[in-house]
């Protein structure tokens, strides 16, 4: 898994980070957002350009967005310029560039209730103290089951909520969703938490009466001092 990034983190970076992450102020109408390869008061030189060029190409590569062009540098009547000046960009993956942001700002550690354990969003890495546990494919039911569970913890979500979003039901018109979709995503959440804590990771996730994740409080104990 890519720990590091092919770019350098520059205000121009989180300035694109930010315009894309906030579709509805920079939408174009079709349902594309329109972001300007340079702002005023941002000065175009090589190597700014080859930095946001290797930026974009990235993201577009992670599958988290998909440009009608990229830019190129041209020559100008007052010196280098790029064309286009805007790009129209397709936003795939909205929660996987606010990820990448979470991440560029250092908040990637989202701390868990628990002392030493940690998840990173972008690496999609959980650990605890010496161990850690990496999700490679971030489509898979898996990591989007404990995804869900994480915005949760300590409230239980409906199984057969979740094997909508899974698309693990096909009877949809009349909002029922078949019992086999439900046993799939209960047959998932019962295989992570077995995973999870053969790893030895503080956390149990339970079935019953909705898919449930629970974090264990470290215990502190008490100091004892001889007489």
């Amino acid at each position: 898994m890519r720990t590091e990034l092919p770019f350098e983190v520059t205000p121009q970076i989180k300035r694109h980070l930010e315009e894309l992450t906030f579709p509805t102020e920079f939408d174009s109408g079709e349902g594309k957002n329109i972001v300007e390869v340079f702002a005023v008061g941002e000065r175009v030189s090589e190597s700014s350009f080859a930095n946001i060029e290797k930026f974009l190409v990235f993201i577009q590569k992670e599958g988290l967005v998909k440009f009608d062009e990229l830019p190129k540098i041209v020559k100008t009547n007052d010196g280098k310029g790029v064309r286009p000046k805007t790009l129209k960009v397709m936003v795939l993956d909205e929660q996987g560039l606010q990820d990448l942001a979470n991440y560029i700002n250092e908040k990637q550690n989202t701390k868990l209730k628990s002392p030493g354990l940690y998840w990173d969003p972008w690496t999609r890495t959980l650990r605890h103290d010496n161990i850690q546990l990496t999700f490679h494919d971030k489509r898979s039911p898996r990591i989007l089951l404990f995804k869900y569970l994480l915005k949760k913890q300590g409230k239980p979500i409906e199984a057969r909520f979740l094997a909508a979003q899974f698309g693990l039901t096909q009877d949809t018109r009349l909002d029922r969703y078949n019992d086999s979709g439900i046993e799939k995503v209960c047959k998932i959440a019962k295989d992570l938490g077995k995973y999870l804590k053969k790893k030895g990771f503080p956390i149990t996730i339970k079935t019953r009466g909705g898919i449930l994740m629970t974090v264990k409080e470290r215990v502190k104990r008490a100091k004892t001092f001889a007489p």
